[in-house]
């Protein structure tokens, strides 16, 4: 979950006979990027939202095609009852705006579906009670973007038996958005079922070797979160090369957290034949 909290400040529109308290546009007090995103964005009540400075515009990510964009009017500043609140679109950052939906004032929220991935950006502006807006749209920067990614990371695993009995596991990932803290890497027994979860450095590119285990068939599995919550992964078998040990307990690298296997019984060792004389 995104929390992001911005210090309220205000400022002061219009002519002097006409100046209104406005809550800044680029004040968002909640966002949610989850099921569904959610923003809150407060508006001016008579006067046009102000222009945000490049470095206050919302910028969001979600994986979802729907989200919702409330807003709240300041009710203290004699907003017309019959005024329309409008959201407007664009998907080149504010060079042309698209009208997108229009609601009462009081309805406090609008709700988007995407058509496909991409980044979109977001302002609304506020009517008279006669539809006029206050403040015209054209030339004015986002007030919000949102990025829609719903494309799953691609991870690339690769399993090598460099030395005998030690697997090297090779990972990468070229997506941007991968975050590094959210990768896992698991090997499993194959023939046991025992699964062992490394403890690794994160990072979106790198290499560990641990042996193999007893069986000499491993299962890797290597899966990493991206920044919009989407979940991708990779699973590789091997097969060792080379014959087990004949004894000693199988031993794991000092960077892995390791599940114990089921031990064996104990054997006890049969007693000497005497030589027949």
């Amino acid at each position: 979950m995104l929390s992001p909290t911005a210090t309220s400040h205000s400022f002061r529109t219009g002519s002097p006979a006409e100046d209104v308290v406005v809550k800044s546009s680029a004040l968002w007090q909640k966002v949610f990027c989850r099921q569904p995103l959610t923003a809150v964005l407060l508006l001016a009540a008579t006067a046009a939202s102000p222009v945000a400075p490049a470095d206050e515009i919302q910028r969001l990510i979600t994986n979802t095609y729907r989200f919702e964009i409330p807003f709240e009017v300041d009710e203290e500043s004699g907003q017309d009852p019959n005024s329309q609140a409008i959201l407007y679109k664009s998907q080149n950052g504010g060079q042309t705006w698209e009208r997108e939906q229009t609601a009462p004032a009081s309805k406090g929220a609008f709700v988007f579906s995407a058509p496909r991935d991409g980044v979109y950006s977001f302002a609304i502006r506020m009517t008279d009670g006669n539809g006029t807006l206050l403040t015209p749209i054209e030339g004015s920067p986002p007030e919000l973007e949102i990025r829609v990614d719903r494309s799953e990371p691609i991870v690339k695993l690769e399993l090598l038996e460099e030395d005998p009995r030690m697997l090297t596991i090779k990972w990468s990932t070229d997506d941007a958005g991968a975050v590094a803290e959210s990768l896992m890497i698991e090997v499993t027994d194959v023939s046991s079922g025992v699964r062992r979860r490394l403890k690794i450095d994160p990072a979106l590119t790198g290499t560990t070797t641990v042996p193999f285990p007893r069986s000499g068939a491993v299962q890797v599995r290597a899966s990493i979160v991206d920044s919009a919550g989407n979940k991708g992964e990779a699973r590789r078998k091997l097969e060792s090369d080379y014959d087990a040990p004949a004894e000693g307990p199988d031993t794991m690298s000092p960077d892995a957290e390791m599940t114990e296997e089921p031990g064996a019984p104990e054997q006890t060792p049969a007693p000497a034949e005497k030589p027949t004389p």
